[in-house]
């Protein structure tokens, strides 16, 4: 029996040891994978460097795992603070990769609805991730008639090819203001814009 006893606390001293967990997802397949929390996505890792993790950038969207599933030239090129890093699970909690990825990715307000609804107020909630991950990221405000939407400019197919709906802005969460406001924003834009224009055809035709 306590032979048994021994082979038994063995076994689970080799576990403990050999275990080494990593956060693996991708936010192609669950938007959890920006900011994960818990344990549901973390997995055991298998294999050599075993306790290292890597958190990594692919086509915008955030990739988490252990290193040993990259390949090598991929693992060479992780190095870099906003394309790919890699973590070691000293203490086998297995929440080194779990950081937000880049450290400073855009976070904006995030919502549809209607003017008179609570997207078209002021927004006081805290701003959100973005999904994609994009160096020239910024959030936006979109009027249409009596339809409000804010979000990211990454994730946005009407802001990116037709603006003159959209007010763009840059900063975490600078997307907060009253759709009034928003839209001030946009015919003032304009309106310089257009009073920019006149005074330079004004200035060409005075000197000819």
């Amino acid at each position: 029996m306590k032979s048994l006893l021994s082979v038994i606390a063995l076994a689970g001293l080799v576990a403990s040891v050999s275990a080494n967990f990593c956060f693996v997802c991708s936010t192609r397949d669950d938007t959890a994978c920006l900011n994960p929390e818990g344990t549901l996505l973390m997995r055991d890792c298998v294999g050599e460097n075993n306790n290292t993790c890597f958190t990594r950038i692919v086509n915008r969207e955030v990739e988490r795992g252990c290193l040993a599933t990259l390949t090598v030239a991929d693992m060479s090129s992780c190095n870099t603070d906003t394309v790919c890093e890699l973590c070691h699970d000293v203490s086998n909690q297995g929440r080194c990769n779990g950081a937000i990825f880049p450290e400073h990715r855009l976070q904006c307000h995030q919502c549809s609805g209607t003017t008179n609804d609570t997207c078209g107020q002021e927004i006081t909630s805290p701003a959100r991730l973005c999904r994609f991950f994009d160096v020239q990221d910024q959030c936006f405000v979109r009027v249409v008639g009596d339809r409000v939407e804010r979000g990211c400019l990454s994730e946005s197919d009407a802001c990116r090819t037709e603006q003159q709906n959209c007010h763009l802005c840059d900063g975490h969460g600078c997307n907060f203001r009253h759709y009034d406001d928003a839209a001030m924003s946009i015919m003032v834009s304009v309106k310089t814009l257009a009073m920019a224009l006149l005074a330079a055809v004004a200035y060409g035709s005075f000197r000819q």
